[in-house]
C-alpha cells in the first residue's frame, strides 16, 4: 500500500452508508481528514477521518490502520508495520473495556479484511499532550491513569489468570509483534544503532558522544534484555500524552495498536517519559514564574500517577491474588523493586527516542528556535545519562522525582555559567 492508495474522504463517507447502519438513510454526512502534527490530533501512523452527521452532530472516526508508519512515508521515509495491530487494538480495548469500564473509547465497527476501525469520537475531550503545551492542570490524572494502568496489569497477568488462559492471550498478542517493532524503534533504532538519526545540529556532538559511551551501551541491554523476555502482563505499548484523550472529569486511552504481552513497567514509562519531555521543553523557554510552577504541577503529576498505580496494584494483590497477607508482602516488595528500577530504565530509553527530528514530540516542535529547542534537548541527553548511571540506587518514585529536579536546576545553572564565560571573553 502506498500512500495515494489510503481510502479518501468521499470513500470513507460511502463506507459507512453501505457497511454500517450507524447513521440515519436521511443523515447529511461529512468528512474531514485529521492530520498528524497538531495539537488536536495525532495520526502518525495510520488514516483517520473524522465523519460527522451535520443534522445532529453525531461524529465517528473511520480509522485506517497502515502497514507503515504516514508520518514517516510523508518525508518518503518507508518504516513498515504489521498489519495485524488491528487485531491487537481490537481486541486490547475489548478487554480493557471489561477491566477498566469508561477508560477506553467504543468499537462501532470492525473490519478485519480491510484493516478499518470505527470509533467513538469524544466531545469536550482534547489529547493530553496538546492540554500539557497549553501548560493546562487536572486533579483527575494522576488516580486515573494510576488505576487503569493498575488494574489492566493484574487482570491480565498470572496472579489473576489461569495458566492456559493467560498463554493464550499471551501468544495471540504477540502475534502483532510489538516486542519486534518497539526493539527495532527504540533500543536499535534510538539507542544502539542511531549513527543515521538526525538531530537538532546544535547537539551532534553532544548525542554521538552519548551514544559512543559504552557504560551506557551495556546499560541499554540489560533493559532491553528484560524488554524482550518479560511477559507479565497486557501492555497498551504506546502509552504516550498524545494516545491519551483528556476531559474535565475523565481520561480515555486510545491507540492500542501495539497491544502486546510484555514488561508492565513499559506502559508506566513511556507515560512518565512524555511528561518529563513536556517538562524539559520549558527549559528552553523564556523564563516565567508561571512556566517554573508548571513544572513543579508535571513532577508532582508523575510521582502522582505513579503512587496511584502502586497503591491501585497493590489492593489488588492482596484482594484477588492466592497469596496469603506475608506472602503478598514479600511478592510486593520484590515487584516494586524491579518496577521501579524498569520503569527508571526504559524512561530514558524513550525520552531519548523522542528527541530525534523523525520522531520529535511535539513538545519540542512548537519550539522553532534551534538554540532554545537544544537548550531542552541537551537536558535529555544529560538527564538519560545520569539515570542510566543511578538507575540502582533510586529506590522511591520520590527520590526519582527529585533526582529530574536537581538534574534540571544543576543543567540550567552549567548553561548560564558557559554563557558568562562566553560573555567574559569578549
Amino acid at each position: 500500500m502506498l500512500l495515494n492508495e489510503l481510502i479518501k474522504k468521499e470513500e470513507a463517507v460511502n463506507y459507512i452508508k453501505n457497511k454500517t447502519n450507524l447513521f440515519a438513510e436521511n443523515s447529511k454526512i461529512t468528512a474531514s481528514n485529521l492530520h498528524s502534527q497538531s495539537l488536536s490530533v495525532n495520526s502518525l501512523a495510520n488514516n483517520l477521518i473524522l465523519i460527522e452527521d451535520k443534522k445532529n452532530n453525531k461524529k465517528v472516526i473511520f480509522k485506517q490502520v497502515l502497514p507503515f508508519v504516514r508520518r514517516a512515508a510523508e518525508d518518503n521515509i518507508h518504516i513498515p508495520l504489521p498489519k495485524e495491530r488491528i487485531y491487537a487494538e481490537y481486541f486490547s480495548i475489548k478487554l480493557m473495556d471489561l477491566i477498566c469500564p469508561d477508560y477506553v473509547p467504543k468499537i462501532y465497527y470492525f473490519d478485519q479484511e480491510n484493516n478499518i476501525l470505527l470509533i467513538e469520537f469524544l466531545d469536550n475531550f482534547e489529547i493530553l499532550r496538546s492540554a500539557l503545551i497549553r501548560g493546562k492542570k487536572f486533579d483527575h490524572l494522576g488516580k486515573q491513569l494510576g488505576e487503569f494502568l493498575a488494574k489492566k496489569d493484574f487482570f491480565t497477568s498470572r496472579l489473576f489468570l489461569e495458566e492456559n488462559d493467560f498463554n493464550i492471550l499471551s501468544d495471540f498478542f504477540n502475534k502483532s509483534k510489538g516486542v519486534e517493532v518497539w526493539d527495532k524503534l527504540l533500543f536499535s533504532g534510538a539507542l544502539l544503532e542511531a549513527s543515521d538519526k538526525n538531530i537538532n545540529p546544535l547537539l551532534t556532538e553532544k548525542i554521538e558522544e552519548f551514544r559512543n559511551n559504552e557504560d551506557l551501551k551495556n546499560e541499554v541491554e540489560k533493559i532491553r534484555k528484560i524488554f524482550k523476555s518479560k511477559k507479565q502482563c497486557l501492555v497498551h505499548a504506546d502509552l504516550h500524552t498524545s494516545n491519551i484523550f483528556v476531559g474535565k472529569n475523565h481520561v480515555k486511552i486510545f491507540d492500542s495498536e501495539y497491544a502486546m504481552y510484555g514488561p508492565a513497567s513499559y506502559d508506566m514509562a513511556r507515560l512518565l517519559a512524555n511528561i518529563i519531555l513536556n517538562y524539559s521543553s520549558i527549559i528552553g523557554m523564556d523564563y516565567r514564574p508561571s512556566r517554573k510552577e508548571y513544572q513543579e504541577y508535571l513532577l508532582d503529576l508523575l510521582e502522582d500517577i505513579y503512587n496511584e498505580y502502586k497503591n491501585n496494584y497493590s489492593d489488588l494483590v492482596y484482594q484477588y491474588s492466592h497469596y496469603d497477607n506475608l506472602y503478598a508482602n514479600l511478592y510486593l516488595e520484590k515487584y516494586f523493586e524491579d518496577y521501579l528500577y524498569e520503569v527508571i530504565s526504559l524512561t530514558a530509553c524513550t525520552i531519548i527516542m523522542r528527541i530525534y527530528e523523525e520522531g520529535l514530540c511535539l513538545d519540542f516542535k512548537e519550539i522553532t528556535d534551534l538554540k532554545k529547542r537544544a537548550l531542552g534537548q541537551g537536558f535529555i541527553i544529560e538527564l538519560a545519562e545520569k539515570i542510566f548511571l543511578k538507575n540502582k540506587d533510586i529506590k522511591t518514585i520520590r527520590e526519582f522525582k527529585n533526582f529530574i529536579y536537581k538534574s534540571s536546576l544543576e543543567y540550567q545553572v552549567s548553561s548560564i555559567v558557559k554563557l558568562v564565560i562566553k560573555a567574559a571573553a569578549f
